[in-house]
Order: C-alpha cells, then sequence, then structure tokens
C-alpha cells in the first residue's frame, strides 16, 4: 500500500480483506475447518484471528493514538489463542459478518485520527508512526501475508484436485 494521501485511499487499503473473505466464503467452505498446512492454523482461525487483532486496534490501539503517545502490542500470545477459541465456537458465516462488521468499523475509526494527523511511537523500539504508516505496518501487511497463506493453501487444494 503506497502512502495515502486521503482518507478514502487510506480506507480503500483495508476493504480488500472484507471482499477476500466474502469471496472465499463459498469456496474454501469444504475445507474451511482444515489446517493451511501441517501444523498452521485452518481458515476460519486466520479470519479469527485478523477479527480479533481488529479488534484489538478498536479497543486499545486507535483510542491511545495521541500526538507523542507510546502504543504497545500487549498479551499478543493470548490475542491469537483467542482466535483458536473462537474459531472453534462461532460459525464460519457469523465469523465472516464478524470480521467484515469490525473491519468497517475500523476504517470509521481511522477517519478521525487521519483528520488529526498525529503522530505516535509504537512497539519497544518506539518507532513513529500516523494512521496511514500504522495501518500500512500492522494491518494492510499483516492481512497479506494471511490471504496469501489462504490463496497458496487453495491453490494447492486445487492442483491437487486435478492431478
Amino acid at each position: 500500500m503506497a502512502v495515502p494521501e486521503s482518507f478514502e485511499e487510506l480506507a480503500a487499503g483495508l476493504r480488500p480483506y472484507g471482499a477476500y473473505i466474502g469471496s472465499i466464503e463459498d469456496t474454501a467452505a469444504g475445507c474451511w475447518h482444515d489446517p493451511i498446512a501441517p501444523g498452521k492454523w485452518t481458515i476460519h482461525e486466520i479470519v479469527s484471528h485478523i477479527w480479533l487483532w481488529d479488534t484489538y486496534s478498536l479497543e486499545h490501539m486507535i483510542p491511545a493514538m495521541s500526538e507523542g503517545a507510546v502504543l504497545t502490542f500487549d498479551n499478543q500470545a493470548s490475542v491469537n489463542r483467542n482466535a483458536e477459541f473462537f474459531a472453534r465456537r462461532i460459525r464460519r458465516t457469523e465469523m465472516i459478518d464478524h470480521a467484515r462488521q469490525t473491519r468497517e468499523e475500523l476504517i470509521e475509526r481511522c477517519a478521525p485520527v487521519y483528520a488529526s494527523g498525529v503522530r505516535f511511537f509504537v512497539g519497544p523500539r518506539r518507532v513513529e508512526h500516523d494512521i496511514g504508516s500504522y495501518v500500512r505496518t500492522f494491518i494492510a501487511e499483516h492481512d497479506r501475508h494471511h490471504m496469501q497463506q489462504i490463496e497458496a493453501f487453495l491453490d494447492s487444494l486445487a492442483k491437487s484436485k486435478t492431478t
């Protein structure tokens, strides 16, 4: 994602994930609960994982984004364990709905932070960010990483069916 010149560009960088999970909802239905590789998460767990990190950004990071603030990602292991927990308890269609709604709420809540132009620091090394670089680094890249994993898994299934 290039540096956004407008909030609309920033929002456009966050929307592909919602569209993507909607596009694989039926395609991947039969393998939604299969690990994408030995010892790895299922598609359902990955969607749950991203949903919970969006929720974490909504509840902990965005409210703390003020000029010069220092933000940290606390409880990473707990958030990831919760992804597995929720994936076992929430149906595929509900999970997709939760993930899409939370992503849209995240986009809405980024708007005032974008408009304010605040700069803040993230992590133990205190790397300086604004909402655009935060979204690129911690959300959009994370989305791409997991979407590529899912695509590789779905491609491998498709290839195994044709051979």
